[in-house]
């Protein structure tokens, strides 16, 4: 796998990708920032960081694209979802963990 970051240029709306952030490490890009599933205090939610090298956000750039991995977000989950709506949410969680490849394990 390649770890050179990927432009913002060339990213896509309602795109999966693994990224370096500090909360997360796979993200739907919304167009704005990387929306992914925090973990804290036993809880989980919906969680955005904006792209390195974001202009509009310096020094609040926390999160680094590094693969593509070609899965969009389905049509019926809306890109940023509400944070009180949980229905929303769990199919947005679900669609991320789904979609997660898999890490090998050394034998």
């Amino acid at each position: 796998m390649d770890l050179t970051p990927i432009p913002m240029s060339e990213l896509k709306v309602r795109r999966l990708y693994r990224v370096n952030a500090r909360n997360f490490n796979i993200a739907v890009w919304d167009g704005k920032a990387f929306i992914g599933i925090r973990h804290k205090f036993g809880g989980s939610y919906l969680f955005g960081e904006h792209c390195i090298g974001d202009p509009a956000y310096p020094g609040f750039d926390s999160c680094t694209p590094l693969e593509d991995l070609g899965k969009d977000l389905p049509a019926y989950l809306p890109v940023c979802p509400d944070s009180g709506d949980w229905a929303t949410i769990r199919k947005y969680r679900y669609f991320i963990e789904s979609n997660t490849p898999k890490v090998k394990e050394t034998p």
